[in-house]
């Protein structure tokens, strides 16, 4: 199929991309995560989970020595982590890593942060796997508060927000 193909594409792109990064000068590790990251997506594209996870980590190991911690990357690397946690079953390892979002993301930029909105859904949706309801819907409403507030009332984020809310 298409996506096969283009993944098979991807792949040997990365890994020309994994041979030639060490011998840059100076190698940016920053640039070494962001592969790492993408050989993430491009495991999780191809239902390999616990490789995706693999790759993830090695990710965050680098921008967590690299980057400050209010970078994009970074913050992404936690979200992805979280998801690829609760895909492998360990919900307490992604609600723990969730939290730490949520933590970081408040502290770091405020109370009305656009992102704010995916973490509490995030959230939520483990609330929801967990079978507990309440807390479930406390996280949908606080993610569409966050998500009025940055984003407005007519964003795609808002809409979902709202059908996940009716559905709690």
């Amino acid at each position: 199929s298409i996506q096969n193909r283009q993944d098979q594409e991807a792949q040997a792109t990365l890994s020309k991309l994994f041979q030639l990064l060490p011998h840059c000068v100076p190698a940016d590790a920053a640039d070494i995560g962001r592969a790492w990251k993408l050989q993430a997506a491009l495991s999780r594209n191809q239902n390999r989970t616990q490789q995706a996870l693999d790759s993830i980590l090695k990710a965050s190991v680098i921008f967590s020595e690299s980057l400050e911690a209010s970078h994009p990357d970074r913050l992404e690397c936690t979200r992805a982590q979280a998801l690829l946690q609760s895909e492998l079953g360990n919900l307490p390892e992604a609600h723990r890593l969730l939290a730490e979002l949520l933590d970081s993301e408040t502290r770091l930029f405020g109370p009305e942060y656009r992102d704010l909105c995916i973490t509490h859904s995030m959230i939520a949706e483990l609330h929801l796997v967990e079978g507990k309801y309440v807390e479930a819907e406390a996280c949908f409403r606080e993610a569409l508060r966050t998500g009025i507030a940055a984003l407005g009332p007519n964003h795609a984020n808002i809409a979902a927000t709202r059908c996940n809310l009716g559905q709690t």
